[in-house]
């Protein structure tokens, strides 16, 4: 594999991703919807807000956001069909003629993983820097931290506010990955980002509760290795692996549907 040309394959997905007012917006949008997923727990942290925090209203929503799905299909938006755009317009074979088949999917899987955290870690601290402006950051007292890894976010508050934010876009990226899997099957772009949406429903509803599987705990970066008995970082460590090695089998599965299209001749 010629790496400039990878490198230069790579750039043309990132510049097409993220250099657009479409992307901005989307990106604005996230941050905006974040805090928001409950209006009633929002007009408490407005009445008083002397008793919230950004980690508290972060948390909490997290958890309880009506608008999680939303949020996830909004930062799909910006990358995952890409593949549906390229094969719709047949822009596709026009870049098959400059790299190979392998050069192309691997920068497709590369760029969905990569494009999603640097909006997903952009908008979460938007959202973190306007919320900011209302409320502490982190609670007064430690005690008010009920999770297994109290010790790790008092003593290192926006380390764990980027892990948290990284988190949440990993698993976008998991859940764009499969999308972008299904789209290598059926390029349609309002499927693929439909199924990025339901891949998260369905991950957040149906893995296994309390064991390292749940996404819910995952998410939150809580001890599901340890169990808060040890170090965080086993629990750090495995809640950036499980998100990224859904993201690495998706990327196997899209290049082998790329040959098999290319060996058809529907490319």
């Amino acid at each position: 594999m010629d790496t400039n040309v990878f490198f230069k394959q790579l750039k043309m997905e990132f510049t097409r991703a993220l250099c657009s007012f479409r992307s901005l917006a989307l990106i604005l949008l996230f941050a905006f919807l974040l805090p928001m997923g409950d209006l009633s727990y929002f007009c408490d942290v407005l009445q008083m807000p002397e008793v919230f925090s950004v980690w508290r209203i972060i948390n909490y929503n997290m958890i309880m956001d009506t608008f999680k799905v939303l949020i996830v299909i909004i930062l799909c938006c910006i990358h995952t069909r890409s593949f549906c755009d390229d094969y719709s317009s047949h822009y596709i074979r026009s870049i098959l003629c400059r790299v190979d088949i392998n050069t192309y999917a691997q920068c497709k899987a590369l760029s969905v993983l990569i494009v999603d955290i640097i909006a997903g870690l952009t908008g979460f601290w938007c959202a973190v820097g306007w919320l900011r402006c209302l409320v502490p950051l982190m609670p007064s007292d430690k005690s008010e931290i009920t999770t297994g890894n109290a010790d790790f976010i008092f003593s290192h508050p926006y380390l764990y506010l980027f892990l948290l934010g990284l988190e949440f876009s990993l698993i976008t990226s998991a859940c764009g990955s499969i999308g972008l899997l299904f789209s290598s099957i059926k390029p349609n772009g309002f499927v693929t980002i439909a199924l990025s949406g339901l891949a998260f429903f369905i991950l957040l509803s149906y893995t296994a509760k309390g064991t390292a599987f749940d996404v819910y705990s995952v998410m939150l970066l809580d001890p599901v290795i340890t169990h808060g008995k040890n170090s965080s970082l086993p629990d750090i460590m495995w809640a950036l692996l499980y998100p990224l090695s859904v993201v690495w089998i998706c990327g196997i599965g899209f290049r082998k549907c790329l040959h098999r299209r290319l060996n058809y001749g529907n490319i």
